[in-house]
């Protein structure tokens, strides 16, 4: 208030000689005053409406108003305001009505003496009380910008005892402010003070700062990954008086960098995982193919050799699951019959389980098959018997059952990706240690396990439950800690297939009768499966030249001189170094124009395979190709080639290689491949 303005005051006096005698009063007292006088409450609600006033002067008893009232209303419009009641008669109850409801003084007419006095001192505690306000309002102002933040901001004193708490820190760890000040921050965020804790403040007492990452708690027990910044807040002498915390939350930020780091780590996998197939499929072909051939040789030793070439297949096949896996296809869908693969893995569990491990099976009799790939199938049971082995460690009972079942509109409703339809249901039960709820509902979470490092086997769960889907397929489980579990897996019965759509395997072909001295040309870079096609091929009657490269097998050619027109089939690798495997077919196509072409290399894509085949080109299933299926296409190959008439003297060598650096250069880029 500026002290040379005349003091503003509304006085409420429906008394015009009253409304006198307190002017004069102040006059006298030497107060420069301009007095608005009001008589009753509309011309009063209207002052108050219109001006702000230094001072309210209040008689208490009017005709048709009271002063409590008009002493309400102007705390209600200007609560910073001193309003003063005056009255003839005020007994010490009302007086005391009137300080309680927010009067700054009460006078009785009868002793204006100290009116003047009263008037000074309320005026100055209201210019007091103005300034306090202003301080309170200029300190609030960066509160409420803090409030605003959404980082959590929150103040501890020395003896780590919080003194503010922004809405920030209320939004992410779900305390009020009234439930964390006072308290000891390490109480409120963490279940104890670890030497971490105690360390980051030894630096922020040091060096006066420090940023990093912390694990805290929310209310509801919550664990949230913040980065934290801490500031040492010093008083105007340079002392420490308090630690500002501002932590932003990154849990879901960690979260996303985690699941990113598993998908490049999956990513790697998947890449190790097709180079492994393809050195795993290499490795085995030699053993099938050995294998094959002792059965002819040594027909007693059947039992035990037949053993050596399933369990080599079984490694083909998962080889060949590892290479699908890789490129991201499915494999093919046949007819699979649901007891072939019970028995499997009933065969397993006895060779290999534990003897504390007691199997209990019951099946019913002609279930449906199911329409899928056999060797994804039977890592599904593996996998799911593996898991109630290993949660059984001191023994138990692992219960395998399988029946057709039927499942309704209603039952499939409850379950996500199920359709109503016929099923055959494989249910594995354990009497092992049960799973938690909270664990149950994260098994099928990719990369979740409870199993420590190294104890883990095969595809996780959430593997298995993809292989089920795509499948058309679900799973169930039930458990109860400290009891046991039962995984429910539940595959579409395939009603209308017969049992002669499932094909039996075939009889192995007899050795080659009549080779008529037929030369057969073997091109491979592996020395391994050059040998092993060498021995089989001379086994059944038939002269094998080998070559490991392009190189070697022209020189091969053109060794054979007269005798080349005997040379009459030439199986190769197609994806050979130095040359594509377009161009090698053309340089053998223009030295044996008649030869029949077997590939041993597996197409990488559907384009290349089309090439092959337009080029009159035969295809074994695969390098792990057994004697039974070289000996079939050779079969195939031989009839037809015997058709036609001797091979007259191809083009010289010269010329071979001249027309192929023509016909390389010229060759469309992805067709064929190079190594």
């Amino acid at each position: 208030m500026n002290t040379t303005d005349p003091i503003k005051i509304l006085h409420l006096e429906d008394s015009p000689r009253d409304a006198e005698i307190i002017e004069s009063k102040l006059s006298a007292a030497g107060l420069a005053c301009a007095i608005t006088v009001v008589a009753d409450e509309p011309a009063y609600i209207g002052a108050l409406a219109a001006e702000t006033w230094d001072i309210i002067l209040c008689d208490y008893n009017l005709a048709d108003y009271d002063g409590i009232s008009a002493l309400t209303l102007a705390r209600q419009l200007h609560p910073l305001t001193p309003v003063m009641l005056i009255s003839g008669i005020l007994g010490e109850e009302e007086a005391v009505k009137c300080l309680q409801t927010g009067a700054t003084d009460y006078l009785l007419k009868q002793k204006l003496e100290r009116l003047p006095a009263a008037v000074t001192r309320a005026l100055d505690e209201a210019e007091v009380q103005r300034q306090r306000k202003l301080t309170e309002d200029h300190n609030h102002e960066p509160a409420l910008l803090l409030d605003k933040a959404q980082d959590a901001i929150y103040v501890r004193d020395l003896d780590q005892r919080i003194t503010y708490w922004n809405l920030g820190a209320e939004r992410l760890y779900g305390w009020s402010a009234e439930e964390v000040l006072g308290k000891r921050a390490v109480e409120v965020l963490y279940k104890k003070e670890t030497p971490d804790l105690l360390a980051i403040r030894e630096m922020v007492m040091t060096t006066g700062e420090w940023v990093g990452e912390l694990k805290q708690r929310t209310k509801e027990g919550k664990e949230v990954t913040v980065m934290g910044r801490r500031n040492l807040l010093r008083s105007e002498a340079g002392e420490p008086i308090s630690i500002l915390n501002i932590n932003t939350d990154i849990t879901e930020k960690k979260r996303l960098e985690a699941e990113l780091n598993r998908t490049q780590r999956l990513q790697s996998i998947i890449s190790l995982a097709g180079g492994v197939a393809q050195d795993l499929k290499n490795a085995l072909g030699p053993i099938l193919m050995a294998a094959e051939m002792l059965k002819l040789r040594h027909p007693e030793d059947n039992d035990l050799v037949g053993m050596v070439s399933v369990n080599a297949m079984r490694g083909a096949d998962m080889a060949r699951q590892l290479m699908i896996f890789a490129r991201g296809v499915e494999g093919a869908r046949l007819v699979v019959p649901t007891q072939g693969q019970l028995d499997q893995i009933q065969n397993t569990i006895w060779d290999t389980f534990p003897t504390n491990i007691n199997l209990i099976t019951r099946f019913q009799e002609n279930l449906p098959p199911v329409l899928g790939d056999a060797t994804q199938l039977q890592q599904v049971l593996h996998h799911l018997c593996a898991n109630a082995r290993d949660a059984m460690p001191q023994g138990g009972c692992l219960t395998l059952e399988a029946e057709a079942v039927s499942v309704d509109a209603e039952y499939a409703g409850t379950i996500s990706h199920a359709r109503p339809g016929s099923y055959v249901l494989w249910s594995i039960t354990d009497t092992g240690c049960g799973i938690a709820p909270e664990v149950r509902e994260r098994i099928f979470e990719p990369f979740f396990s409870t199993k420590k490092a190294g104890k883990r086997t095969g595809f996780g769960l959430s593997t298995i439950m993809g292989v089920v889907k795509s499948h058309g397929g679900f799973i169930q489980v039930y458990s109860t800690p400290h009891e046991g579990s039962t995984f429910a897996v539940y595959l579409p019965a395939d009603c209308e297939a017969g049992l002669a759509e499932i094909a039996a395997p075939a009889p192995l072909p007899a050795p080659i009768q009549h080779a008529q001295g037929e030369l057969v040309l073997v091109v491979d870079r592996d020395v391994t499966r050059r040998q092993s096609a060498r021995t089989a091929l001379t086994s059944l009657g038939l002269e094998v030249l080998a070559a490991a490269d392009v190189t070697e097998a022209i020189v091969q050619i053109i060794q054979t001189g007269d005798r080349r027109g005997n040379l009459r089939t030439v199986i190769t690798d197609l994806h050979m170094p130095h040359m594509n495997g377009f161009a090698f077919l053309q340089v053998i196509k223009r030295m044996l124009p008649f030869a029949e072409i077997i590939a041993s290399s597996t197409p990488q894509d559907e384009a290349e395979a089309e090439n092959f085949r337009a080029f009159g080109v035969y295809a074994l299933p695969g390098r792990q190709s057994g004697e039974h299926e070289l000996v079939q296409t050779l079969q195939e190959v031989l009839e037809k080639r015997r058709a036609k008439p001797l091979l007259k003297k191809g083009p010289l060598p010269e010329e071979i290689f001249e027309q192929n650096s023509r016909t390389a250069a010229a060759t469309p880029a992805g067709l064929g491949l190079r190594a």
